[in-house]
């Protein structure tokens, strides 16, 4: 069902029937105490994930517009976007740098996006590269655009480790170690941010392309 459709009387059809108990589906009883660490905390599959059910008018619907000097204003978001891409793939720090350093269509506060912001460019409609051609230039189909969000997943973590990685969105192929397109466009992954830092979920993608941003006032 479309994001934002309701059927008739505004209720959601119930979910299919089946004869499968809980445990046969996988799915741990998150008030068991059996389930839970010393802590307290729910443990178990950790690809099992909680559900939050969400009603009302879609949100974060992209309205973009042309101005016509190599930017674009999206009025559902709020935001400016260049635009031509970076062209050649930089490293976090250089990516940082060159969107704060442009001077652009009389602007000078640009910047790198965070992950939210780049997210709302993806086009999940099926197209490749997962953004919209008529609007934006991308120089590599299959390119990673980096994002200003740092990645770091636990708070025992060496401090050193906190300052190496960050997330890039894929637009085109997001392949897994195997070479094949396990996580589709869109995907969110996450790498060093120079060379030789701690390894990330692929390959070293130390290089990757930066769409920069600014916040419309």
């Amino acid at each position: 069902m479309p994001a934002g459709d309701m059927p008739p009387g505004g209720m959601l059809p119930p979910p299919p029937s089946n004869n499968n108990k809980p445990s046969d589906m996988n799915v741990a009883n998150v008030d068991d105490e059996a389930n839970k660490d010393s802590k307290g905390k729910p443990r178990g599959n950790p690809r099992l994930k909680y559900v939050w059910a969400v009603a009302g008018q879609v949100y974060g619907e992209s309205q973009f517009v042309d101005n016509g000097d190599g930017t674009i204003s999206d009025l559902g978001t709020g935001l400016m976007w260049m635009v031509d891409d970076s062209k050649q793939g930089l490293d976090w720090q250089s990516a940082l740098a060159y969107s704060e350093n442009l001077e652009y269509a009389g602007y000078s506060d640009w910047k790198l996006p965070n992950v939210k912001e780049l997210q709302t460019l993806v086009d999940y409609s099926g197209v490749y590269p997962a953004i919209d051609q008529s609007l934006f230039n991308i120089s590599d189909e299959n390119a990673y655009f980096w994002t200003s969000t740092s990645a770091y997943f636990s708070k025992r973590a060496k401090q050193e480790h906190k300052r190496y990685w960050a997330w890039y969105v894929a637009f085109g192929y997001a392949v897994g170690p195997d070479g094949k397109d396990s996580h589709g466009a869109g995907a969110v992954r996450y790498d060093t941010k120079k060379s030789g830092g701690p390894a990330g979920e692929d390959a070293e993608r130390i290089f990757n392309y930066v769409r920069a941003v600014r916040i419309i006032k």
